[in-house]
């Protein structure tokens, strides 16, 4: 990780007025008692008691982050204090940061008659500023450059608030930040406390009552101009509701946020506003066809490989993906999340279990309505393409004997699939609560499909098999990914066993999905959990959760609209999440970053209700 302290870091806010104690002085104390997480917050909290009160809180604080480093270079401890660019190892290295901080206190910070050298805050301290310089907003300076402060990510989502230097600008009349790559996190140290600190940050977050969506661990990387990418810093990503955060709350939203870093230690972690929204990705199977066929693109999302665009009768406007098929007993069933065939509630509701309900069943299908007529008019389309070719004089015999047989198979095709009761291939058998579950907070999104078996073709079913499709090359394809991958002949990638939850978080991993809204997509996951929070639009119910991170390839979107229930596999075959949703721009559909329930867990839970559960089989 980017070890960076800067000025813009110093900025804690929570100052009481504590007796002072001079067990300070004594380096026994200091060693037990100041070293470690909590130890800047006592310092600070021992510290400010004789500080005047009409001095700025930006001001007290970079002063008492200057006594904390002079200290611990006079007690000889060194440990976990952060300099520009680097760790600091050595006690020169500290006092060079003393000097920078000291730069920042001199001379503008500090009266005439206050010794420059020795600055001190209890008295004569000029009130120059109540803002933390840490703080900037692109829209101060122009509003056009903040909504294209992310135009290297999918959604551009606007920049509020942010921290940490300026961010470089392009040459020119038109001048705009030079394009951002997301960029995944992995570190040990800040994962092995980002639980407590991240909950922490959005406790902190909901006290001044900001409407935050997502808060995710990245990075931002550029091109520099030899091609080469140069690593940002890490950065809390939050994502908050458009037109929702005044400048006076973000200041001081991130002032406190600044104050949980430092108590963890992380002081060199950046934060940054943007204007984002949280979905959940809902929207408005015969045999697999060869990708090679002249039908394939209109007979894939009908087929029965993964990836099936399903809805339930009863709300057909609300469409989602079939994940994964799954074996209860002698029962098939399909995996996908609840929002998609339960939908309301948004969240938490009940428990839904068809053994033990009265009422109808709730019975899924292949397409929505409109979803169907999406499908059937490209149908249409070419068969009037084909039928115009074949009354042209200038095709030949062979030619037309071809399109002919595929007139003929795609007005099968649709004749198949238009009327809905051909279309429904099961009921839904339980979902639980939407809800967190457990000490890791993943939401419990899940609902199992029972299957009609003679829906399906037996003699042809593959079963879990994700069909790599024909929109990314193979040779491209196959650069994505790790060397071991092999790409299968006949496109169909078949998954086997689930990917161990340690190993998500371990090192950046290259995941595979197909799912109803944006077909085939790569993406890689992230090393540190995203908090989510979703806000349900009928009751304002919001309950925050934790969730993978997905980054799609090449700063691609990963995921949209009526892919929610899609599972995600590594370059293995491995079962690595659920797909459930994403965060973006309120104005674009394509997410910066897709959230997925890591599917060991899940598994798990699903176990507890069906011990006798698998990955289903065709052998």
């Amino acid at each position: 990780m980017n070890d960076t302290v800067q000025n813009s870091c110093l900025t804690p806010s929570i100052l009481s007025t504590p007796q002072k104690d001079d067990a300070l002085n004594s380096t026994a104390y200091f060693k037990d008692i100041m070293v470690g997480h909590l130890g800047w917050m006592r310092y600070l909290k021992l510290k400010t008691d004789n500080f005047r009160r009409d001095i700025p809180e930006s001001i007290v604080t970079k002063h008492c982050q200057h006594q904390w480093l002079q200290e611990k270079v006079d007690h000889g401890i060194t440990d976990g204090v952060k300099a520009k660019r680097a760790r600091m190892a050595s006690t020169k290295e500290l006092h060079e940061a003393i000097s920078d901080i000291s730069e920042v206190l001199s001379p503008t910070k500090i009266e005439e008659g206050v010794p420059q050298e020795s600055p001190n805050l209890c008295s004569n301290i000029a009130e120059k500023s109540n803002d933390p310089v840490s703080v900037s907003s692109l829209a101060d300076d122009d509003a056009n450059l903040a909504t294209r402060a992310y135009n290297g990510s999918p959604s551009t989502p606007t920049s509020d608030f942010r921290t940490g230097v300026s961010w470089q600008k392009s040459a020119g009349f038109e001048a705009h930040p030079v394009p951002k790559i997301i960029g995944t996190v992995f570190d040990d140290k800040l994962a092995a406390v980002w639980k407590d600190m991240g909950t922490q940050v959005y406790k902190c977050l909901d006290s001044f009552a900001v409407k935050w969506t997502t808060i995710d661990v990245v990075c931002f990387n550029e091109p520099d101009t030899d091609g080469r990418i140069i690593i940002g810093p890490i950065v809390l990503w939050i994502g908050v509701h458009p037109s929702s955060l005044p400048p006076e709350l973000a200041q001081e939203a991130i002032r406190a946020c600044k104050d949980i870093l430092l108590s963890f230690d992380f002081g060199g972690v950046e934060i940054a506003f943007r204007e984002s929204v949280f979905k959940r990705y809902r929207r408005t199977p015969s045999d697999h066809v060869p990708s090679d066929s002249p039908i394939a693109c209109f007979c894939d999302p009908l087929t029965a490989s993964l990836g099936l665009p399903i809805a339930s009768v009863q709300t057909s406007e609300y469409e989602g993906t079939g994940g994964l098929y799954l074996s209860v007993g002698s029962s098939m069933c399909l995996l996908t999340v609840r929002h998609v065939v339960l939908p309301f509630p948004e969240i938490l509701g009940d428990v839904y279990d068809d053994r033990r309900s009265s009422g109808d069943p709730v019975q899924v299908m292949l397409f929505g309505p409109e979803a169907l007529n999406n499908r059937i008019q490209p149908i249409d389309e070419k068969m009037a393409a084909l039928n115009e070719k074949l009354g042209d004089g200038n095709t030949d015999e062979v030619e037309k004997e071809r399109m002919k047989k595929d007139v003929e198979e795609l007005e099968n095709l649709k004749d198949d699939w238009s009327n809905e009761e051909d279309r429904i291939i099961g009921r839904v058998l339980y979902a639980p609560p939407n809800m967190p579950v457990g000490p890791n907070f993943y939401a419990e999104d899940w609902a199992l499909v029972e299957l009609v078996r003679n829906k399906f073709n037996c003699a042809n079913f593959r079963g879990n098999v994700i069909d790599l499709g024909t929109e990314i090359p193979v040779e491209e394809f196959s650069k994505m990914m790790p060397s071991t991958f092999e790409y299968p002949s006949d496109g169909l990638f078949p998954i086997q066993g689930i990917v161990p939850e340690d190993e998500l978080w371990a090192s950046s991993m290259m995941l595979i999905k197909n799912g109803f809204g944006t077909n085939t997509t790569i993406g890689c996951s992230n090393g540190i959990k995203s908090f989510v929070r979703e806000y349900a639009e009928s009751n304002g119910t919001s309950i925050p959760t934790m969730e993978l991170a997905i980054l799609g390839h090449s700063s691609a979107a990963f995921s949209s609209f009526g892919d929610s229930g899609a599972i995600i596999v590594d370059s293995n075959g491995r079962a690595a999440a659920l797909l459930n949703g994403g965060a973006m721009s309120k104005e674009y559909p394509y997410p910066d970053i897709t959230y997925g329930t890591p599917f060991e867990w899940l598994f798990e839970r699903i176990k507890t209700i069906f011990p006798d559960v698998q990955l289903y089989s065709t052998t």
